[in-house]
């Protein structure tokens, strides 16, 4: 009797060939804001406006300047790894987040409608400017870099800069606060450059 056996190796080889041939799939950012998008498009870092971004274009940017474009949803900006400077002034934005920003550095959010904005663990952030907008709250504690606080014409009931020991410029006027929690130093010795409304006190403890 006569075995004959038939190898699949030419079958399998082919089959890993093609699996080997098979380019991986881009990874993509959802942008969920078309004015958003068009402006990544405008700034040469997408190229259609279908509701994704390639991380590859945007992952080493570390300047976005995106100004007066009608943005009113900023999802997506966490996968800029490499921001630095962040301008989004003039827009409709009502929430921002920047925590996954770790490299950033600079923010200006100027006149815009946030209600929330979210800067916790981003240790290295040196200046913020959010004047004209409808902030209640904001925690910098874990900002401890933080040179510049521009928040005037917010509606802040408290604030608390007494983690803040490297801030020089801190403009807080035109909202409906009392009290500004300082640490013993500030309060001792207000920087110069610190503004704020003629009834406002400093104090260890604002409770």
């Amino acid at each position: 009797m006569v075995l004959l056996s038939c190898s699949s190796d030419a079958t399998d080889t082919g089959e890993e060939q093609e699996q080997t041939n098979t380019p991986p799939v881009p990874a993509v950012t959802a942008i969920a804001d078309s004015a958003f998008e068009q402006a990544l498009i405008d700034a040469n870092l997408d190229d259609a406006l279908d509701g994704r971004v390639l991380d590859s274009r945007i992952k080493s940017v570390t300047n976005l300047i995106i100004d007066d474009k009608g943005i009113t949803d900023l999802s997506g900006i966490g996968s800029f790894d490499a921001l630095e400077n962040l301008n989004v002034r003039g827009n409709e934005l009502t929430s921002l987040d920047v925590s996954r920003n770790r490299s950033l550095k600079f923010l200006w959010a100027e006149d815009n409608m946030l209600e929330e904005l979210t800067l916790d663990g981003i240790s290295i952030l040196e200046k913020v400017g959010a004047d004209r907008n409808e902030l209640t709250l904001i925690d910098v504690s874990d900002n401890t870099a933080l040179q510049l606080l521009s928040l005037s014409d917010n509606k802040l009931s408290a604030i608390d800069v007494s983690v803040n020991l490297a801030l020089t410029d801190f403009i807080i006027g035109d909202n409906p606060l009392s009290c500004i929690q300082v640490n013993q130093e500030q309060l001792e010795n207000p920087p110069t450059d610190w503004t704020k409304d003629e009834n406002d006190t400093y104090a260890i403890d604002c409770n």
